[in-house]
């Protein structure tokens, strides 16, 4: 019976990390949905924070805009950034 019981309780934790992963999934979806919406406004931001050291660019931008996830803010960075290594 102890059987039944583990396997009952691993079937259940891996349907749970399958609804993680599927919602996590989804708000990614959102979020990079958001970020095509708000990316002008964002950038015109994090045009004028350049000046600063890469980790408090980042910082000042997400605390600016709370919706930005990190993955954004140090893309929205790399945007910034780029002109300046290419010339």
């Amino acid at each position: 019976m102890d059987g039944w019981i583990i396997w009952a309780y691993l079937a259940l934790n891996v349907l749970i990390l399958i609804q993680n992963f599927t919602q996590k999934t989804r708000i990614r979806k959102l979020e990079d949905a958001l970020f095509v919406y708000k990316q002008q406004e964002w950038l015109e931001y994090a045009k004028s924070q350049s000046h600063l050291p890469q980790v408090k660019a980042i910082k000042a931008i997400r605390t600016k805009f709370p919706e930005i996830s990190l993955r954004q803010a140090v893309q929205l960075y790399v945007m910034i950034s780029s002109p300046k290594n290419n010339s």
